[in-house]
């Protein structure tokens, strides 16, 4: 295995947060009634009802409904030159550099995640490759869930992660009970990881352009939210844990009956153009 380099994620002041809310298995609060939907028999052109999955569905035709008034935008405020661009100045100090990166985390044992990212091509006017890397942390990944966007000296960061966890053991025990029933050789291995740094959350670059810092600060951001948030993170995380749990506990006591379901259509016929319209 080709050892890279190993991450200095967390050095001087720590300026890594978690941007818009950390998901804790707090309940969302409820969502207020939507308005019923009404409609008098006599506009009813016609129904049928049929069974589907155990509940009754029925589609009533009617009348065409009609249009709903807009209201005009309200009338933008008259700016002279000199204030727009003072506007457009300001918004522009405002706006933080934003990345998007794609992230893949398999979590062993509880004890270490292997890393594999992706950022698109620094060219502007490339748009057809990515930049790739792997890596081992010494951090459960799991912990890293709940929120979609961060910042780290100075950028945001958008991503996309898919996080999923391996027992060793377990999978060693499902090949080998495999391989014996159908008499193969899988040939299957477990990665291996080198070893992981054990001084506080780090990470191993095993694979990636270790001279492409911009493409490693995302994970020297990750780290060091970690080493910052740790506490709150772990407990966000046992959070949504508990109210999965629960809510499963629930619905396996409680399962969900379908309810009976009316659909409403109408249709409406587009005026012919008049003649000489569109010449």
């Amino acid at each position: 295995m080709l050892l890279f380099a190993v991450s200095s994620a967390v050095g001087g002041e720590n300026s890594a947060r978690i941007i818009g809310n950390l998901a804790d298995g707090t309940a969302s609060p409820p969502q207020p009634p939507k308005p019923e939907f009404v409609v008098d028999e006599r506009d009813v052109l016609s129904e049928r009802s049929f069974r589907q999955s155990g509940r009754t569905v029925t589609v009533k035709r009617i009348k065409p409904l009609p249009k709903q008034l807009v209201p005009k935008p309200p009338v933008a405020p008259e700016l002279s030159e000199e204030e727009w661009e003072a506007l457009v100045a300001e918004a522009r100090m405002k706006r933080m550099e934003t990345r998007f990166v794609f992230v893949s985390a398999t979590v062993y044992d509880n004890e270490k995640t292997l890393l594999r990212w992706q950022l698109p091509n620094r060219a502007e006017n490339d748009h057809r490759g990515r930049r790739s890397f792997e890596a081992w942390s010494n951090v459960d990944f799991l912990h890293l869930t709940g929120f979609g966007s961060f910042e780290y000296e100075g950028v945001q960061y958008d991503m996309i992660m898919g996080v999923s966890r391996m027992n060793t053991e377990a999978w060693k025990r499902a090949v080998e009970k495999y391989e014996y029933d159908h008499g193969v050789d899988l040939g299957y291995e477990l990665p291996e990881s080198p070893e992981l740094p054990a001084d506080g959350p780090d990470y191993v670059l095993t694979d990636g352009d270790a001279s492409d810092l911009e493409g490693l600060e995302v994970m020297d951001g990750l780290h060091a939210l970690y080493a910052k948030e740790r506490e709150t993170l772990v407990a966000a995380y046992e959070g949504r844990k508990k109210a999965r749990e629960e809510r499963e506990a629930y619905l396996k006591a409680n399962p969900p009956r379908p309810e009976d379901v009316t659909l409403y259509f109408s249709r409406t016929e587009r005026p012919a153009p008049e003649k000489g319209a569109g010449r």
